[in-house]
């Protein structure tokens, strides 16, 4: 990468905008509350979150949080309870460069339901500490607490079923619908546990003659039973995700592999590559216009592309029976015989055509079937390429799960972009300095884009020489 090339670019433009026109705090302090079956009990520090966000394979966040108590308060008042915790975490807002709160800024504040995690915390024995109490244990030693902490509407939220056999209507519909419906139906605390549902629309209009969804069926499981059992939703493949978002509680409904979304209206994420030496130490790397969302990534790229590796071994297309066909007339009557209508009885699909002409489209696992979503879902992902960025000093609630994105780089002194897709988001919020004294907390993320490939060129043509046999 040029540096001199970056600074006359319009990325450049675009990273001082940020730096000189972004948010002027950024800074926040982390603290927590523990509660008992008994009490409440203070903490002395939060010292870490680790949110670990896969919009791919998980439903919500799994977060880990480190907590810094006394010794007394955990063998005498946490360590028995251990069973049914939770934790309250505020977070406050801090002038920059201050340790000062800001008074006209409301802190955030969330329950959380917790997991004391055995393996990752200090045994207590029965007889160890008999004959001292808290105060003695809590003047001899501190001890850091370790538990996975989950978002106490997602547990009501998990327990919902849901039923029902709907006529001549698309999944979409279906789905749409049964989500508003019975999400509005979970209380918490006597209050709506969602603030709402976020479904990006589908272009399956499809009617079925029936749409029948078993007893029992847990409604966080709903999309993907229709997506793979019903016809089908989004031939990109199907994502659900519970997710604070901009402090609103929201179920999210999203194509996993459509890189094609940044310009639908929706709000979207645009991403300046910058080099780790060029910005050290920088605050603000974010800012905020319209219903695009700028950041600067202040690290190498991390690309891996292997679609051609995939395309050789798992084919550019593929080939299904259309189980549907079957149920009318599947061939046609001739005088040499009855001809099967090839394109009335297959599914068949193909994403590109390869340079070597070499394009294999494979029969697949299910050999007849009236759903090719999930095939197609497969095709979508091998056309994707990952990418790894690191946003520093970030505000990691700006993103949501399916958020589409634009990544901006230099590359032979040239501007590349590549449109994708966010599946997967690392936050640690950790304490920045010595446990004791210190109280800022620093935030980094780590977002995993799924891209349009990436063609790779040369500045000048490559000339190939052949030696003879």
């Amino acid at each position: 990468m040029s540096v001199i090339a970056i600074e006359k670019s319009s990325i450049w433009k675009d990273v001082k905008a940020i730096i000189n026109n972004g948010p002027t705090k950024t800074s926040f302090e982390y603290r927590a509350l523990i509660h008992t079956e008994k009490e409440d009990i203070n903490v002395l520090k939060l010292i870490s979150l680790d949110i670990d966000r896969d919009y791919v394979n998980n439903i919500a966040d799994r977060t880990i949080i480190q907590l810094y108590v006394p010794l007394g308060d955990y063998v005498k008042r946490i360590f028995p309870y251990k069973e049914n915790l939770e934790v309250t975490v505020k977070r406050i807002q801090l002038e920059d460069d201050k340790v000062s709160e800001t008074v006209n800024e409301k802190p955030y504040i969330e329950k959380y339901k917790a997991i004391f995690l055995p393996s990752d915390n200090m045994k207590v024995v029965a007889s160890q500490f008999d004959g001292l109490d808290i105060e003695t244990l809590n003047r001899k030693d501190f001890v850091t607490i370790k538990l996975e902490i989950h978002n106490r509407s997602l547990e009501v939220l998990r327990v919902k079923t849901t039923s029902g056999v709907f006529k001549k209507v698309n999944t979409f519909d279906v789905m749409e619908a049964v989500l508003v419906t019975e999400s509005k139906k979970i209380t918490l605390d006597g209050k709506p546990a969602l603030d709402g549902v976020e479904i990006v629309k589908s272009n399956n209009t499809a009617k079925r003659d029936h749409v029948s969804i078993p007893s029992f069926t847990k409604i966080l499981s709903l999309p993907t039973f229709l997506q793979e059992k019903m016809g089908g939703i989004y031939p990109e493949g199907i994502g659900t995700y519970f997710q604070v978002w901009e402090d609103k509680k929201l179920w999210f409904v999203y194509p996993l592999y459509d890189t094609s979304r940044f310009n639908s209206g929706v709000p979207n994420l645009s991403i300046f590559a910058v080099p780790n030496h060029k910005l050290p130490g920088v605050n603000r790397t974010f800012k905020k216009e319209a219903k695009t969302l700028n950041i600067i990534a202040t690290s190498s790229k991390e690309y891996s592309d292997n679609g051609e590796v995939n395309f050789m071994n798992d084919g550019v297309g593929f080939r299904m029976a259309d189980a549907r066909a079957f149920m009318t007339k599947p061939v046609e009557m001739t005088e040499d015989g009855p001809i099967g209508k090839r394109t009335s009885l297959n599914h068949e699909a193909a994403i590109k055509s390869r340079d070597d002409d070499l394009n294999f489209g494979p029969a697949t696992s299910h050999r007849i079937s009236q759903n090719p979503y999930q095939e197609y879902a497969k095709l979508a992902y091998r056309n994707t390429g990952r990418l790894d960025v690191v946003w520093e000093n970030c505000k990691h609630e700006l993103i949501y799960p399916g958020m589409p994105c634009k990544y901006f780089f230099m590359e032979n002194e040239k501007i590349v972009e590549l449109e994708g897709v966010v599946l997967h988001m690392n936050v640690l919020i950790s304490l920045s300095g010595v446990i004791t004294t210190a109280v800022k907390h620093t935030t980094t993320s780590v977002l995993t884009l799924a891209v349009k490939p990436h063609q790779h060129k040369p500045d000048k043509p490559v000339t190939k020489t052949f030696g003879k046999f």
